[in-house]
């Protein structure tokens, strides 16, 4: 997944316009799966089926959490190589 990180500083990751738009639509594709797995376990029947849609609701979930938690620490790294630019 590093490949839409571009070096701007020293030793910050920082995306460009087009990288910060992708990360964000990857982000709510993983929201809506996540979240239409979820539904599917509202509505499974089938008690074969209930380990599939388990599985599905776990790893949806940690790929959202996975691109929240990177779209937030380059956030805060973005900021702080701002910051450090005005000294």
């Amino acid at each position: 997944m590093m490949w839409w990180f571009t070096k701007k500083h020293a030793d910050y990751l920082v995306l460009n316009r087009d990288e910060q738009l992708l990360l964000m639509e990857e982000i709510r594709k993983a929201h809506l799966e996540w979240s239409t797995a979820l539904s599917m376990f509202d509505n499974v029947v089938d008690p074969d089926e209930i380990d599939h849609i388990i599985f599905l609701i776990n790893a949806a979930e940690k790929r959202y959490m996975t691109l929240y938690k990177r779209a937030k620490l380059l956030h805060k790294e973005a900021h702080e190589v701002r910051g450090s630019d005005v000294s």
